[in-house]
């Protein structure tokens, strides 16, 4: 059983916005293996968000393959698209022995060298101030659009303290379950949108999606409404 521990592994990199690095490791060797993907054709170093201790290392990361393998930009590389904060509970759920990040984490900063990590801070300071004023840049022109033709917000469940419920369809008795800002699932059934959801179950809705499904004994419609304002 000893010789079976290893790794899981999930890295960032400032130069990969967006995508994030899922592997594994032999328990001796997660260091040297996070020092190897450091290479002359990737900018900075990587980052690490989560390692955690599994029996069987090799056949959980076939398992993290086949359960993500629609995140996978390029199915011949170890990257995805999928956020880690949707992988590391169902690693936890499903393989973790323990949760060893803040160890490695620790061990791993001392071998990165004191200029990488300032080429890093750099550029994430550059970015961060980009962000801002291309931000600023996107809600003037957002807002101008907006009030011309009164256009509303983009629906979030998140603003609408919809994350983790059950909706449920007024006109079936469909269940699915909110899992982030924007997306809900079926039970057996991959994560889409409300629109997509409300197409496959009831066929073209006539009126907003948001009519009909609820939660307890509010239409989504209601809480929206509530969340950004009645329409004008």
């Amino acid at each position: 059983m000893e010789d079976n521990i290893g790794y899981i592994y999930i890295l960032e990199n400032e130069a990969m916005p967006e995508l994030w690095k899922i592997g594994c490791s032999e328990r001796e060797n997660i260091y040297k293996r996070m020092k190897e993907l450091y290479t002359t054709g990737v900018p900075f170093h990587f980052e690490l968000i989560y390692v955690g201790e599994v029996e069987n290392y090799e056949e959980v990361e076939d398992k993290i393959k086949e359960e993500f393998k629609r995140h996978k930009p390029n199915r011949n590389r170890e990257f995805y698209t999928i956020e880690p904060k949707h992988v590391i509970p169902w690693l936890k759920d499903n393989y973790t022995i323990k949760d060893v990040t803040e160890r490695v984490k620790e061990e791993y900063d001392k071998t990165i060298d004191r200029d990488d990590k300032e080429a890093v801070k750099q550029f994430k300071e550059k970015n961060e101030t980009y962000e801002k004023i291309n931000s600023r840049k996107k809600k003037t022109k957002t807002g101008k659009k907006d009030l011309k033709k009164g256009n509303r917000p983009k629906l979030n469940f998140k603003k609408m303290g919809l994350i983790g419920k059950t909706i449920i369809c007024v006109d079936k008795n469909i269940k699915a379950k909110v899992i982030d800002e924007h997306l809900v699932k079926r039970y057996g059934k991959e994560p889409c949108s409300l629109n997509k959801l409300t197409l496959n179950s009831i066929g073209s809705p006539s009126g907003s999606n948001l009519t009909h499904w609820k939660y307890k004994n509010n239409l989504l419609s209601d809480i929206y409404d509530k969340t950004y304002g009645k329409k004008t």
